[in-house]
């Protein structure tokens, strides 16, 4: 009786990975890449690549926003008047700490 139940088991086991297998290949999606927006920051000036219609958004650390712009381009820079200190870049679920210098 005891090899019986053991026998059923693995065979339900045995069963029931392809079956996970199967299911794991049918609900995986196409790989698409998605662009991520890239900051670059140069004295006192940013340049945002691959945000096109996107809102870039400033805040000091207290988490107040000093600024916000919007990328209209592929690519496109943006003098900035802040005074030195250190802010929070975001843009999309991007977010980055930038310190300005002087």
């Amino acid at each position: 009786m005891k090899n019986l139940l053991h026998t059923i088991l693995l065979g339900a086991l045995m069963l029931g990975c392809p079956a996970a297998v199967f299911a794991e290949e049918l609900f995986d999606g196409p790989e698409s890449e998605v662009a991520v927006p890239t900051l670059t920051i140069e004295n006192k000036s940013v340049c945002v690549c691959g945000a096109n219609g996107e809102v870039l958004n400033i805040y000091n650390l207290a988490g107040v926003k000093v600024a916000s712009y919007r990328i209209d381009s592929a690519e496109k820079t943006i003098a900035l008047n802040l005074p030195k200190g250190s802010y929070i870049f975001k843009i999309g679920s991007i977010a980055r700490k930038v310190s300005i210098r002087g």
